[in-house]
């Protein structure tokens, strides 16, 4: 079972993009000293300084949810094809506009000397067809559904970056105190810090306004874990029949999301298809990596 982390960032976590504001005299790519070493955060922070990312004010949003989902102190050079492929797989959602900044960054790293292999190749946008069919419909219902530890977490997430508003705008007046705007790269920073927290802000309301709890859901369908499907919650056992191995799959909301803990979305190919699914059933995954098939062993 591949074992990758989709790790979220607590404390300060938009310094990583400030710290690339800072830092506008790495203009280009060039090999580096130990730039095998760096980790992703370190080599995000070199990209967005350069003047590629600096024309294109959309790429930081679409690197930081890269970022999240991989871990900041993962080393960069350690990543492999596969764990790339896994990123589009678990955000199925991704249009290849959105992945544009992703495999910039990554071709970066690859000229840079970071990475051996331009891993931004890897990225693959899936094409989502525009009519769904009854029994998707029913999935996506379903992936609507979150955990109770899922829902708790998003709730003090939210309550924690709500309470980040009064300093992100303390060092907003701090920078303004400064009439000097043309070149206030603090001020920017602390501008983009603030449109990014926002942006979570909203993008956990929305999660926490429509999503219902797995037990509220069970509750108000009268449905009963009696029934043997997969579903959201769900963890199950299966039997990778191409490579002959048991993988532990968690089904999750996407804001769960964990690849180190076995926790995929919903909403992801591997996802979908064991919804609805029964043990016993043989299931076969398209993902950009290819076609996988697995027998389902328990639904527990």
């Amino acid at each position: 079972m591949m074992t990758f982390a989709r790790a979220a960032i607590h404390g300060a976590p938009f310094t990583w993009y400030a710290d690339a504001l800072s830092r506008r005299h790495s203009e280009e790519a060039r090999p580096m000293p130990d730039a095998e070493k760096l980790t992703i955060s370190e080599a995000v922070t070199r990209f967005l300084a350069t003047s590629q990312a600096q024309k294109k004010p959309e790429y930081p949003q679409q690197i930081q949810k890269f970022l999240r989902w991989a871990g900041r102190e993962r080393i960069l050079a350690d990543m492999t094809p596969r764990q790339v492929e896994s990123y589009t797989e678990a955000n199925a959602g991704e249009t290849a506009e959105k992945l544009a900044a992703i495999r910039a960054f990554l071709a970066y790293a690859n000229k840079s000397g970071i990475t051996s292999t331009n891993l931004g190749v890897h990225l693959k946008a899936k094409k989502v067809s525009v009519k769904a069919s009854p029994a998707k419909e029913t999935r996506l219902v379903q992936s609507a559904q979150i955990t109770k530890e899922g829902h708790e977490k998003a709730v003090a997430e939210l309550e924690e970056l709500k309470g980040q508003r009064v300093v992100i705008a303390d060092e907003i007046r701090k920078a303004m105190a400064d009439k000097d705007f043309r070149e206030n790269a603090p001020l920017d920073a602390a501008r983009d810090k603030q449109g990014h927290l926002e942006a979570r802000i909203r993008e956990l309301e929305h999660i926490l306004r429509h999503a219902v709890t797995i037990e509220e859901a069970v509750q108000a369908n009268g449905r009963s874990d009696a029934e043997g499907r997969c579903r959201v919650g769900s963890k199950i056992v299966v039997q990778d029949l191409t490579f002959n191995e048991e993988v532990i799959y968690h089904i999750v909301h996407p804001n769960e999301v964990n690849l180190r803990l076995g926790k995929i979305s919903a909403e992801s190919p591997t996802g979908r298809a064991f919804l609805d699914k029964r043990a016993g059933e043989v299931v076969q995954v398209t993902a950009p990596g290819g076609v996988h098939n697995y027998r389902i062993q328990r639904i527990e």
